[in-house]
């Protein structure tokens, strides 16, 4: 039963990614982790991927050339620079960047696996999102979704290996 759960899971998985051309998204077939990403392949510092950039000014009207995320080893996450929509859907009003922290946890749903993010607002309350983990193993990507999925709007982040191997020492 897990099993055919699995597979249908990654069938389902991979409609979506084709209907909204995240194979081109990510230079590839796309796959998703089939079993769980060691934290190590995800703390760090993550970057805007390349042509997510021009997409995310299309699709979100600002510039986000140097947003990035930063996973941490203690379990929070800190935003620096991401368009608004990004982190928070519901606390919207001009597209903006924002600066944010929060916690972060791995986790699983459908064979799916993502960050489960509680992220801190400035009017002291909180949010949740969600980041999904691409890549069969590392690298992977993290990616975000701030419309509705069936927009397929996703902005990729990379991990900056060179980066994040400074400050883990």
């Amino acid at each position: 039963m897990r099993r055919a759960a699995a597979i249908l899971s990654a069938i389902f998985f991979g409609v979506v990614a084709a209907a909204c051309g995240l194979g081109q998204a990510i230079d590839g077939v796309v796959f998703l982790p089939t079993s769980r990403p060691a934290e190590a392949d995800l703390v760090g510092r993550w970057r805007i991927h390349g042509r997510h950039v021009a997409e995310a000014k299309e699709w979100y009207g600002i510039d986000a050339a140097d947003a990035e995320i930063v996973l941490a080893p203690d379990g929070t996450i800190t935003w620096r620079r991401v368009p608004d929509v990004l982190v928070d859907k519901f606390e919207q009003t001009d597209p903006r960047l924002v600066d944010r922290r929060g916690k972060w946890t791995l986790a699983t749903r459908h064979d799916v696996w993502r960050l489960d993010v509680d992220v801190e607002r400035p009017d002291a309350g909180k949010c949740a999102t969600e980041i999904t983990i691409w890549n069969r193993s590392a690298p992977y990507r993290l990616a975000l979704n701030g419309d509705d999925p069936d927009e397929c709007h996703y902005v990729f982040f990379d991990r900056d290996a060179a980066a994040s191997a400074v400050e883990a020492k």
